[in-house]
């Protein structure tokens, strides 16, 4: 049985900037109005985003294999950020002395 192959489209203006416009409206509302906390509205925002990537052609593993893959290529950035915070959070303290 031959597999069939969705072809992945080529996203208009519009299907582009839909997830940014979702976020900011999703993150108002919540974080002003509601008072939510921002990781839910993340969450939500990061599914609709899916959504969109799905509805163009992308496969669920495409997507996932993007994700870990700019997770990895953001980590030591991220860990670098959190030696400077933990430093900065010792010395602004008298426990050195």
């Amino acid at each position: 049985m031959e597999a069939k192959k969705k072809e992945i489209k080529k996203p208009t203006l519009f299907m582009a900037v839909l997830p940014l416009i979702f976020m900011f409206v999703v993150l108002f509302t919540g974080l002003v109005i509601y008072s939510i906390d921002i990781k839910i509205l993340l969450i939500i925002c990061a599914a609709f985003t899916i959504c969109v990537c799905m509805y163009q052609g992308h496969k669920w593993k495409e997507i996932e294999d993007e994700i870990v893959a700019k997770l990895a290529k953001a980590f030591p950035a991220i860990s670098g950020l959190q030696v400077l915070y933990f430093a900065s959070c010792f010395f602004s303290t008298k426990a050195w002395e």
